[in-house]
This record gives structure tokens, sequence and C-alpha cells, in this order.
């Protein structure tokens, strides 16, 4: 199972500042849990993990006030955090073309991460685009090692569409 990526992220004067909060897969994250811990989040019905999802944000202490920007591939997940009070849980922005845009938009950012964010390095390190069968780069990215670096594209594009950033 893939990691469930989780960024913190400020912006400040052209600056993006991360910190990764998670890299762990859920079933990695329910394997570390107490068997206390795991029976109150237990629900056999939870096919989305939705009860993980609040109890990992709850761990976390990210704020109810926070803006949480989510993928658009598990609306179950958005509405388990809106019930858990994460009021200002949205939608990643994602209209066509919005890969391509975002990774160009955070390339024009200065972006820092926080030493621990290790994960994130890598990640940022590893970066490529996909090469064809005769050689030649494409501009689309490879869709591989992207758990931390698209919720950045969706914080910064985020940030766009709420006047924040601008090209």
């Amino acid at each position: 199972m893939d990691p469930f990526g989780i960024v913190e992220a400020k912006y400040y004067d052209g600056g993006l500042y991360l910190h990764e909060l998670n890299y762990l897969s859920e079933n990695q994250i329910k394997e570390s849990l107490t068997p206390a811990e795991l029976q109150r989040i237990h629900n056999p019905q939870d096919e989305e993990n939705q009860t993980l999802v609040k109890w990992v944000f709850s761990k976390l202490n990210v704020s109810k006030k926070s803006y949480i920007i989510c993928d658009t591939n598990r609306p179950m997940k958005i509405l388990a955090l809106h019930q858990a009070g994460y009021d200002y849980s949205v939608e990643a922005p994602k209209p066509p073309g919005s890969i391509i845009d975002g990774i160009d938009l955070v390339s024009g950012l200065r972006v820092y991460y926080t030493s621990s964010s290790k994960n994130l390095k890598a990640e940022q390190e590893n970066y490529s685009r996909i090469v064809d069968r005769y050689g030649i780069v494409l501009e689309e990215p490879e869709d591989r090692n992207n758990h931390l670096c698209d919720p950045v594209r969706y914080i910064a594009l985020f940030l766009e569409l709420m006047g924040i950033i601008k090209r």
C-alpha cells in the first residue's frame, strides 16, 4: 500500500516552507498501534479507513482551523475529516493540465523543508520525467515516489487559486 503523505506547509514572500508529517501507509499506521488504539478505531463497515484518517490527523495535532488540501481520489476521507471538525478540508484543484502547471508553479518558488523531512527530500531528489521509447524526455513526470510531492503541488495550486501565490 502507498504511503499516506501528509505535509505541513507555510508560504511566505515567495518561499514555500514544508514539513513532512506522515509517510507511513495506512497498513503501517495500523501495525504501529497498540491493541487499545486499534480497538478504538476499529469499525468493520469502514472500508475507506475513515476512522483511521480522523485518528491520524488528531494524533498529528493538526489544527481544526487549518486548511487541508486533499486529493480528490478519496472523497469519503474528505467527508470523514469534515465529520471530525476539520471544516477547511477541501479538494485539491486538479483541472486539466494541473500536473504540469503545478510542477511549474512549485519550480518557480523557493522551496525549503525541515531536516526531518527525509522522504520529501528523497522524492524531490528522485523526481524524473517520463522518457519515451526513443529516449526523448517528455514533459509529464513519472507517477511514482510522489506521495509527498503531489500534496505540495496541490498546496501550491490552492494558494494560487486563493490569490496568495502569483505567477
